[in-house]
């Protein structure tokens, strides 16, 4: 099972992952729990199972990414 967390907005991210199965209600709760408690309580958790996560350029597997822009 692989993962990768991406976040594009200012208030959401999203969460790819690779697994053979979907995750349980019980721990996709959990997962949006930690998300808003230790991030922040109205940032949204997204989930999107996906086929593969591509490794980075140099062969890395990038774990976060964040493509907001500094301002």
């Amino acid at each position: 099972m692989q993962y990768q967390y991406i976040q594009s907005e200012q208030d959401k991210i999203t969460l790819n992952i690779v697994a053979p199965d979907k995750l349980g209600i019980e721990i996709i709760n959990s997962l949006r729990e930690v998300v808003r408690r230790d991030i922040d309580e109205n940032m949204v958790l997204e989930i999107n199972y996906v086929d593969e996560i591509k490794r980075s350029i140099s062969g890395k597997h990038r774990f976060v990414i964040s493509t907001l822009k500094d301002d």
